[in-house]
């Protein structure tokens, strides 16, 4: 069990747009990305306090923009003065883009009257960034990014006098459920046609939850990213659509982050041969590194791995054998 009191999290979910249309699996993916980051066992960890879960309503007009701003506020009140590890802001909803560059996040009021009632997701990174109080920033943004003419999200209602002289030095991740000037989509769970589910999330929890493991637990950074871009496209072309994900991260390569603390849910049988049964078996990883010791029997062994292309070596002989992405049963 790991928490992470030094992390921190927004996750807004709105299916409600009366002025507009309505989406059916907003709402279940940022309640399954809360799930996630509080999930202690496989997940992210955070306290309860150190997160705000927002999501929409039917019958009303909410959240609004004070809405978000407001849980931001006492998320800032909790952090004060000190600089923390990681903040997370996820959005699942109706989604413009004004510009290739960055989102606008469409409030439950938005429609094509009052177009500019969207969250620019850029300012609200620039928000965070300029605060100093964050290590890494990593946003998840799962709505479309069509270009609607004379509409812009907006910048949030709060602000600093000048940047912190810390604001500049954090690490970002940056997830787009899709390319600039195409749609995201969602779809119906095949077992639970009432499960109606974001592509881009349905990959991105998958990845959280052990396919992008690595093999000694949790996800890194280059990881999540190349599972959620391959899976999310996979995903969508099973359904004769297209969406591609754009996923920009700025973290050095020997100390970027590692999300939550997931056992790979990928597993191999290895099965050993008479001659090596009790030799010890070094499991070699993808970074070329000893990532456990294991104990040859005569019984197979199930073996979890992350992704990439692993080695299994015999340290008496010096045998080896790679077991590669597609490898479910493998002979030594």
């Amino acid at each position: 069990m790991a928490t992470y009191p030094n992390d921190y999290g927004l996750v807004v979910g709105i299916n409600h747009y009366p002025g507009f249309k309505n989406l059916s699996g907003a709402i279940n993916d940022a309640i399954a990305f809360d799930q996630w980051l509080t999930d202690t066992n496989n997940g992210g960890g955070l306290p309860q306090e150190n997160r705000r879960l927002i999501v929409s309503s039917a019958n009303t007009n909410k959240p609004i923009q004070e809405d978000i701003d407001v849980a931001l506020v006492e998320l800032f009140d909790r952090i004060g003065s000190h600089q923390v590890r990681r903040f997370y802001l996820y959005f699942s909803g109706h989604g413009l883009a004004s510009s290739s560059m960055g989102a606008d996040l469409c409030l439950s009021v938005w429609s094509h009257i009052r177009r500019n009632a969207a969250l620019d997701s850029e300012a609200y990174y620039e928000l965070l960034a300029g605060t100093g109080r964050f290590e890494e920033i990593v946003c998840f943004f799962d709505c479309c990014r069509v270009r609607l003419s004379n509409s812009k999200g907006a910048a949030s209602s709060l602000g600093r006098p000048k940047p912190d002289q810390l604001s500049g030095h954090e690490r970002r991740m940056i997830a787009y459920s899709t390319e600039y000037q195409n749609a995201a989509y969602e779809a119906e769970n095949d077992i639970d046609s009432s499960d109606v589910r974001g592509y881009f999330t349905q990959a991105l929890l998958e990845a959280l939850y052990g396919n992008a493991a690595q093999t000694q637990g949790g996800v890194p950074a280059k990881r999540l990213k190349q599972y959620v871009e391959n899976r999310t496209r996979a995903l969508a072309e099973n359904d004769g659509k297209t969406q591609i994900p754009e996923v920009d991260i700025s973290f050095i390569s020997e100390n970027e982050p590692i999300f939550g603390d997931a056992l790979p849910s990928r597993k191999v049988v290895i099965a050993f041969s008479t001659a090596k049964v009790g030799r010890n078996i070094d499991v070699i990883g993808p970074e070329d590194s000893v990532l456990k010791t294991i104990v040859a029997t005569a019984q197979s062994v199930n073996l979890p791995l992350g992704a990439g292309i692993h080695l299994l070596c015999d340290g008496v002989d010096g045998s080896n054998i790679a077991i590669r992405e597609g490898d479910k049963h493998v002979k030594f």
